[in-house]
């Protein structure tokens, strides 16, 4: 349909600025310049857009249109357009129809692109859903710095580009803290990643491949300490590394130190906690280990009672993953198998007697869990309240608002019905608006 203007131009609502026609429906503009929209899609990456904002409008119109015409054929867009029948200024273009097509946009960089293209559209960045984002997941990082995240308030799923991740051989999240994540990346290589805004720190290369990290403050405060460990199958050697940073700046070199452990102490599978100066490490049967950094100095507890009874005939541990973490100042521990009828109680560290006292609830906080790490929030959002969060897969995807067990009802969400629960692994949750 060619293009007519001034008086002689149909009283057509739709302006296709790909081939420059009009068009009376969506569904006749779709079936015009679908090939030309899935063209623009796969040509026009994520740096294209953000250096031209002619091809960012284009793109987000066209992008809208095609969706609108699939939802319903009935829909119709206005695009502004003149007398002479010319398309107006952009700024013209009503703003709950850009809402509209913010709401669409599951890329983080469309979003953050669009209060970019004029003046009028700058208010759209209030509608931003990092702006109001509680705990989100991180997870699936491909090996080009695409990254995927989840929001387990409202359900939705996004993606974005983190070039800060490209070129590295693997990407394992090891620990959690004030919107800043510690991530290794191989071969004694390490880093600490703050998602949003985009911002990396790499630590100097250690010698050593720490599976388990955790960080006292947030890097870019006057004094952070890292401390990574790591230790031996049969429990009798820990091996300690520790890197401070000042304001973001790292020092140069790891400080290294192995002990020798008697009697034993196996690790659970879970990060350790900064807690009252102190780094704190939960054994396999809920005993504690601690090492001290200002004198850098590793002891059991020992006038700690265990949560569990240790028999050394049995080989097997029941006990399947830890966690320990630290929640409205106080230090909390939670055992948790493979089958969700194996959950057990979370326990709170009662420091006054140094025993464990059994929580039924954790009333308006939360905890999240991720394989190998946990942190718990302890004024969560309303439908986060009382509950435990996990980043489970249903179905292949996550599903709805995300799997929970919660603890006034004691069920999970949704219900496995005694299945093994299916995990992802180098996943997890980060406060994005964390200071």
């Amino acid at each position: 349909m060619n293009n007519q203007q001034g008086n002689n131009r149909p009283n057509y609502n739709l302006y296709c600025p790909v081939c420059d026609n009009y068009f009376e429906t969506v569904k006749s503009l779709n079936a015009h310049f679908i090939e030309e929209v899935k063209k623009a899609e796969k040509t026009l990456s994520d740096k294209r857009m953000a250096k031209t904002d002619k091809e960012v409008r284009r793109f987000l119109l066209t992008r809208e249109l095609n969706r609108a015409s699939s939802s319903s054929a009935r829909d119709t867009v206005r695009v502004p357009h003149n007398e002479d029948g010319m398309s107006g200024p952009w700024s013209n273009l009503p703003l709950d129809l850009v809402e509209k097509i913010s709401k669409r946009l599951s890329s983080l960089n469309d979003i953050a692109g669009l209060p970019a293209v004029c003046k009028a559209w700058r208010r759209v960045s209030e509608s931003n859903p990092i702006r109001h984002a509680d705990v989100w997941l991180m997870y699936d990082v491909s090996q080009d710095g695409g990254c995927h995240f989840f929001n387990p308030l409202d359900g939705r799923k996004y993606t974005a580009q983190m070039n800060e991740l490209v070129s590295h051989d693997q990407v394992i999240f090891l620990f959690s803290k004030g919107g800043w994540i510690a991530v290794s990346f191989g071969s004694g290589l390490f880093g600490l990643l703050r998602p949003f805004p985009r911002q990396l720190i790499l630590l100097p290369p250690s010698e050593f491949p720490y599976i388990r990290m955790a960080f006292s403050a947030p890097p870019t405060s006057h004094d952070c300490v890292v401390l990574g460990i790591m230790g031996s199958e049969d429990g009798y050697t820990l091996t300690f590394g520790m890197c401070r940073l000042h304001r973001g700046e790292a020092s140069r070199v790891w400080w290294h130190k192995e002990y020798d452990v008697h009697p034993p102490f196996h690790l659970a599978s879970c990060n350790p906690v900064f807690f009252r100066d102190k780094f704190f490490f939960l054994g396999q049967r809920g005993n504690l280990g601690m090492f001290d950094p200002s004198i850098r100095s590793w002891r059991i507890l020992d006038q700690l009672a265990p949560i569990y009874e240790v028999d050394p005939e049995i080989e097997e541990d029941p006990i399947i993953e830890g966690y320990l973490l630290e929640l409205g100042g106080n230090l909390i521990a939670s055992f948790i198998g493979y089958m969700p009828d194996r959950f057990d109680h979370l326990y709170r560290l009662d420091v006054s007697n140094w025993t464990w006292v059994k929580l039924n609830n954790i009333g308006d906080a939360a905890i999240y869990f991720t394989p190998d790490i946990s942190f718990g929030k302890a004024s969560a959002h309303g439908s986060c309240k009382n509950k435990l969060h996990f980043e489970l897969l249903h179905g292949g995807c996550v599903n709805g608002k995300g799997a929970f067990y919660c603890m006034e009802n004691k069920m999970y969400t949704p219900n496995f019905h005694n299945m093994p629960m299916p995990r992802i692994p180098s996943s997890v949750w980060f406060e994005p608006n964390s200071n």
